[in-house]
């Protein structure tokens, strides 16, 4: 690290920074002629560095931010990946969803729930175990395994690993901001 040392031909003697901690020490006045053009530019000097510090502060804390998002969204990117490969993740996943999905919609009408073909067979078998008759499973290739689209005369809902994990990174980025501020 940088060392500085700065002096001072009137009552403040000195500022130093060893060790990255910037020092004042008084003294008496040890000069003959007090120089207030020396102190005046000395004082000059110090304000500039002040602001210079500040703004190398705040850029090292814009880069930090940054970093944090990114590696943040890496994450999720990692769990988008693990996600979407194993077989009985992406099963558990489309019952969670199709479930959380058909909670938010009248449960007394007909409904059809869109699934990845790979999906409509163990989808069957959760709606037969759950009882529910008014749903009727059909296939839709557009839809990643894993994913839903409930629809019935009234409504639709959609349930998709991605608006899941950007919702849950949106959540993260607005607590982390107001935790920033408080």
């Amino acid at each position: 690290m940088s060392k500085f040392h700065l002096e001072f031909a009137s009552e403040l003697a000195s500022v130093s920074s060893p060790n990255g901690r910037i020092t004042v020490e008084h003294s008496p006045l040890e000069s003959s002629q007090p120089a207030k053009n020396d102190d005046a530019n000395a004082i000059a000097a110090l304000d500039l560095l002040a602001t210079r510090f500040n703004e190398l502060e705040i850029q090292a804390m814009t880069r930090i931010d940054r970093f944090e998002q990114q590696l943040i969204a890496m994450a999720f990117d990692v769990a988008r990946a693990v996600l979407c490969d194993e077989e009985i993740l992406i099963q558990k996943r489309v019952e969670q969803y199709v479930r959380i999905a058909l909670d938010q919609m009248r449960p007394d009408i007909p409904k059809i729930v869109y699934v990845h073909p790979k999906c409509v067979a163990p989808i069957k078998r959760w709606i037969e175990q759950s009882a529910i008759s008014t749903i009727e499973v059909k296939e839709d290739g557009s839809i990643s395994p894993g994913d839903c689209r409930i629809e019935s005369d009234e409504t639709g809902v959609s349930a998709t690993l991605d608006a899941f994990l950007d919702a849950g990174l949106n959540r993260f980025f607005l607590n982390a901001e107001k935790q920033a501020t408080n």
